[in-house]
């Protein structure tokens, strides 16, 4: 029985990882299957969950046909979104008015 659990979950991370490299990086699951079993041939301490995991972490990539683990860096991505040659992360230095309630009609603050 337990056997069985442990093949349905191997099978389901491989599913997983089939869909991963499908949507980040158009590969279909038969070569997706094929680079896989490539990189878990060169990592052999690796498993499809292990290899599921880096690819929701983006620290493995394809490159010229081949799975490649990304270099990890010292400095965490920050999640700064451009506008109009603006970050967000500024938006708050910009000079602030205090807020008084004034009503406005048809542009005349009264």
């Amino acid at each position: 029985m337990g056997q069985i659990q442990m093949d349905q979950s191997i099978q389901a991370n491989k599913e997983k990882v089939f869909a991963l490299l499908l949507m980040r990086f158009n590969i279909q699951p038969s070569k997706a299957n094929v680079l896989a079993e490539k990189w878990l041939n060169q990592h052999p301490e690796e498993t499809w969950e292990s290899l599921k995991i880096l690819l929701k972490n983006e620290q493995v990539t394809v490159s010229r046909g081949l799975l490649k683990e990304l270099p990890q860096s010292s400095t965490p991505k920050s999640p700064t979104i451009k506008y109009r040659d603006t970050s967000r992360k500024n938006s708050h230095q910009l000079k602030s008015t205090p807020s008084v309630n004034k009503n406005r009609y048809r542009g005349v603050e009264y």
